[in-house]
């Protein structure tokens, strides 16, 4: 999908019931978008954007362990605290 659109993306993984991870600022106006043509996504989670290569890939590993924890100790609700939601990580 490397010549895919951003909505695009966000539609392939919400169709294979994935969560999106980007630092890309545009999926907020999608998310906006698709709430208001009443559409659900999976999820978007966004790595801030002042990080950088490693760092970057540090942190958002690191957020993500800490969301897998809480859904294995059943505190996180995936249906109505990630889908169709925008995280800031």
């Amino acid at each position: 999908m490397a010549d895919a659109d951003d909505e695009d993306h966000l539609r392939y993984a919400t169709d294979q019931g994935r969560i999106l991870i980007s630092q890309d600022s545009d999926f907020t106006v999608i998310d906006a978008e698709w709430r208001e043509a009443g559409r659900v996504h999976a999820g978007i989670m966004r790595v801030p954007p002042h990080l950088k290569g490693e760092a970057q890939i540090s942190y958002a590993v690191q957020q993500l362990g800490f969301y897998v924890e809480a859904d294995a100790g059943g505190a996180v609700d995936y249906e109505s605290e990630i889908a169709g939601q925008v995280i800031y990580l």
